[in-house]
């Protein structure tokens, strides 16, 4: 479209911050909900942007998995985004959603190999509205 900018990312690491099961409290005919938590911050020395996705499977309200897993992004605009004299990263709306829906289907995949050959494999992350969770640009630290 015209007036877009085309912002220039890579996806540069992968780590499962927090992996936990709690398999006494699974019932398959159980009532199942799934808590959202995105997170982001950044590491200004190597100039990344990390989104932090964390999930928590409720079987009756009581936890059966719990995963966080942190992807990390090189911005190669880096300069045209971060405020040095404020201390604050401001990624663009599109961007912020195109990085969580990376993280979001990253965690879909661990979560799935970690649960692989489990009773818990069944318990698949849903499909997730980005454009409902990240609605407007998203503000990275700035001085209070």
């Amino acid at each position: 479209m015209e007036g877009e900018r085309i912002i220039e990312f890579q996806l540069v690491g992968i780590k499962t911050a927090e992996f936990a099961t709690f398999d006494q409290d699974f019932d398959p005919n159980g009532l199942f909900v799934v808590n959202t938590n995105l997170n982001y911050s950044y590491q200004i020395e190597e100039k990344l942007v990390i989104v932090n996705a964390k999930f928590i499977f409720l079987c009756n309200e009581k936890p059966v998995i719990a995963i966080a897993v942190n992807c990390y992004f090189n911005l190669r605009q880096w300069d045209e985004y971060y405020t040095e004299s404020e201390q604050k990263l401001t990624l663009p709306k599109n961007l912020a959603q195109h990085i969580a829906v990376i993280t979001i289907g990253t965690t879909r995949g661990i979560l799935h190999t970690k649960t692989e050959g489990t009773l818990l494999n069944s318990l698949l992350l849903p499909s997730i509205n980005v454009l409902e969770l990240v609605p407007n640009d998203i503000i990275i630290g700035g001085k209070q």
